[in-house]
């Protein structure tokens, strides 16, 4: 009886290894495609709660899939491939979650190549450009690849935005003047962060200038446009 409970116990850890070398197998050849299928099935509820602002939501779901740069990083096709993190411009909150995750990508671009930085940097939204811009690896310079601003870096469509409302002001002065007050700290912060301007070259290449700022000339630069 002792012998058959013997035998019964090796073939029991044997099962148990060749389960284990199966899996391991599986993980190896199939694991990634498993991961994409479960993005497809959990990301949307993601990106759905950022869209709503739901914050103890998001604050769920990223702690709880932190690791995963499919959920983390899902792009929505039928919204402009829109990111979580395209999404947060409207909630610092959700923006500062997100980016404590393990596997945020912030430069990723929407169906056009519009970064986070780039969306918050246009529309004026300050404290967004604050988090982006402390997020380690964030590309400061990164330009859409298409559309109509093809080639602009995040500074250089925050300086023609300024110049388009400061030729509007005889239309709304009050609102003009929120906006451009907006647009010149935003300018003022990708400045001091040593962003660039980019001119779009013939062959589709970005020329870049590198925007020097020091104390003493700090205060013109900034009030050139507001």
């Amino acid at each position: 009886m002792e012998k058959k409970n013997i035998e019964d116990e090796e073939e029991e850890r044997e099962r148990k290894r060749e389960q284990e070398w199966d899996e391991e197998w599986e993980n190896k050849h199939f694991g990634e495609e498993r991961r994409k299928d479960r993005a497809e099935a959990v990301a949307p509820y993601l990106w759905q709660a950022v869209e709503m602002g739901n914050v103890q939501e998001v604050k769920r779901l990223c702690k709880k899939w932190s690791g995963d740069k499919y959920i983390i990083n899902w792009a929505h096709p039928e919204f402009f491939d829109s990111t979580p993190l395209h999404m947060a411009l409207r909630s610092p909150k959700c923006t500062e979650i997100l980016l404590s995750t393990l596997s945020i990508d912030v430069n990723k671009g929407d169906k056009d190549g519009h970064t986070p930085l780039w969306l918050a940097a246009y529309l004026g939204q300050t404290e967004i450009v604050q988090a982006l811009l402390a997020a380690p690896g964030i590309d400061l310079n990164k330009a859409p690849t298409g559309g109509k601003d093809k080639g602009k870096s995040p500074l250089t469509i925050v300086q023609e935005q300024t110049v388009a409302e400061d030729r509007k002001k005889d239309e709304d002065a009050q609102t003009s003047i929120k906006i451009l007050s907006k647009l010149g700290k935003v300018a003022n912060l990708l400045m001091d962060a040593r962003a660039k301007t980019t001119t779009l070259r013939k062959g589709g290449k970005n020329k870049t200038k590198k925007n020097k700022r020091s104390k003493k000339n700090k205060r013109k630069t900034s009030n050139l446009y507001w």
